[in-house]
């Protein structure tokens, strides 16, 4: 059963990665809210709309442990074919060059850790703010 202020959470969520000048939001709130319910329909809700080009979702990124981890499981997504003999910063610049060519929209799921976006390749995005919405 989808509740009134879910839904409205899952537009404003849209609403704000239609502009453009918005390439990183950040969900966050107490454990047990729904925030995980909320990525994967804001995901549904992308890939639906048509919104990017490629969309992806990573969850439970706790549990991957290190930014390679996560990197390669981005790529995997992607469909990129990445040579596992590379360093983390060569398939961070293939990675980088893969999200400026298109529309990619990539989400990421129960992060605890800080995560370094330059070693994984996904900064580089012009006109980058960050917008946080709270859950609750």
């Amino acid at each position: 059963m989808a509740f009134e202020s879910r839904i409205s959470m899952v537009k404003d969520v849209i609403t704000e990665l239609k502009k453009p000048d918005i390439n990183r939001i950040g969900v966050y709130g107490l454990g047990g809210v729904g925030k995980t319910t909320l990525a994967k329909e804001v995901y549904r809700e992308a890939v639906k709309e048509k919104l990017f080009d490629d969309v992806v979702i990573i969850l439970n990124v706790k549990k991957k442990i290190d930014n390679e981890k996560i990197q390669k499981e981005i790529t995997k997504k992607l469909g990129m074919v990445v040579d596992e003999s590379e360093d983390m910063g060569t398939r961070a610049n293939l990675l980088w060059a893969r999200i400026k060519e298109g529309k990619i929209l990539v989400i990421l799921d129960d992060v605890l850790e800080r995560i370094d976006f330059e070693a994984v390749g996904l900064v580089g995005v012009p006109n980058c703010k960050k917008r946080k919405l709270e859950f609750v």
